[in-house]
């Protein structure tokens, strides 16, 4: 969690913005202790001025607007809940633009977008996927769209799902690997592993099928990737 000059900074930095202070100050309730006194694992003035970074990144996003932060919404028993599950998550992130996607999960629970079951998976495996396999899974998206729009219109002669991923395979690959420059058997590695998350699934049932990881990306990820891009 927080120590206490992240909260006081963060406290400080939004003294002008009362409806994101309840949000602050709550963490320090929730926990039983004063303001200022958690996140006390980080202990080093790096990991202090990251971990205010990235709150600091969720709250602009969380206050941007598209939702209205009031006292009703503080005492709301299940905002309050999906806020104090995603508030690790968010002073882990690696970067701001992760911190601030978590808090577009949570206005997705607010405007009943998602339910609060949803939220807690979505938040979860959101967290648990690396930026190379996010990365990933978002240029297979954008190819699927690509190659679903194309079939769509040859109404006469559909393909299978394999067909149409085989289309694009291994120019989806060559541009992976000049983006993350990624070794083809480690993508492939990672492509299988990816699996684990619900976010990718390999095709299966196929007798001409290669075992490289050929797939496509869930409707799980389709939904997650949809809140986090803003699309």
């Amino acid at each position: 969690m927080l120590n206490k000059s992240v909260i006081e900074t963060l406290d400080e930095q939004y003294q002008a913005q009362p409806e994101i202070r309840l949000f602050i100050e709550a963490i320090a309730v929730f926990s039983g202790l004063p303001i200022g006194t958690i996140f006390e694992t980080f202990v080093s003035t790096k990991a202090k001025e990251l971990a205010t970074a990235r709150m600091r990144s969720f709250y602009n996003e969380l206050n941007d607007g598209e939702i209205e932060l009031t006292d009703e919404l503080i005492n709301n028993d299940s905002f309050l809940h999906s806020y104090f599950a995603v508030v690790n998550y968010v002073i882990r992130s690696k970067d701001d633009k992760k911190a601030a996607r978590f808090a577009k999960i949570i206005k997705s629970l607010y405007k009943s977008d998602i339910y609060i079951d949803q939220f807690e998976d979505y938040t979860s495996i959101f967290n648990e996927l690396s930026d190379r396999e996010f990365i990933i899974l978002c240029i297979k998206r954008e190819y699927e769209l690509r190659a679903n729009s194309v079939n769509e219109t040859n109404e006469n002669n559909p393909k299978s799902p394999f067909a149409i991923t085989s289309s694009y395979w291994e120019e989806f690959i060559k541009e992976v690997q000049g983006t993350l420059h990624i070794e083809e058997k480690e993508l492939e590695a990672l492509l299988i592993r990816l699996q684990r998350t619900g976010c990718y699934m390999i095709h299966v049932g196929y007798w001409d099928i290669k075992n490289d990881g050929n797939g496509d990306t869930t409707l799980l990820f389709q939904k997650l990737h949809k809140i986090v891009s803003n699309l």
